[in-house]
């Protein structure tokens, strides 16, 4: 048999259509893609692409996939979009660190002290909250989803995940108003 599979072939055990075969027909047009659609990163389109040939390598049964190249890009593509939102998410928290530390630059140590205690105060709270509040307010407030994203995260409609949101925050407000 070739050691080339066709566009579409089903990767199949025991003949060439192995893991190799897939890597060497699909490394290149799958870097392609992800710089294409990502640019040059972070993350590298090389270890996006090695990361998608490891998750295929990991399937258990991969006779199963009908067309390893398109489950390969929709891998690769996944792994993208969750390390852009990790590096915004870190992002964020960077610049929100940076714009405190130039505000609160000449804070006493009892501000200092006080703020700590607040912050474990509202930590506390969060952590009180019903695991589906908790995980709608920390999915729209840590990683910045849109509701109809944390919808379909959590698998309910948008109106849903709204509801959620609302009432997660105004919890925490009731419970933080209280604590004062």
């Amino acid at each position: 048999m070739s050691s080339k599979m066709r566009p579409g072939a089903k990767m199949t055990e025991g003949t060439d259509g192995t893991l190799a075969a897939v890597y060497r027909q699909h490394w290149h047009a799958l870097c392609r893609h992800v710089r294409t659609n990502f640019g040059d990163g972070p993350p590298e389109p090389e270890d996006v692409a090695q990361a998608a040939f490891t998750k295929l390598a990991a399937v258990a049964n991969p006779s199963s996939i009908e067309n390893p190249g398109a489950y390969l890009r929709r891998v690769a593509h996944n792994i993208a979009v969750d390390a852009h939102r990790r590096n915004g998410r870190t992002r964020r928290v960077e610049q929100n660190l940076e714009i405190f530390e130039a505000e609160n630059a000449d804070l006493s140590p009892e501000d200092v002290l006080a703020s700590k205690d607040e912050l474990k105060r509202l930590n506390d709270v969060i952590a009180n909250l019903k695991p589906k509040h908790r995980v709608a307010l920390m999915l729209r407030r840590m990683d910045g989803l849109t509701f109809i994203e944390i919808a379909r995260e959590m698998g309910i409609s948008e109106a849903g995940a709204r509801l959620l949101v609302g009432t997660a925050l105004a919890e925490c407000a009731a419970a933080m108003e209280g604590d004062r």
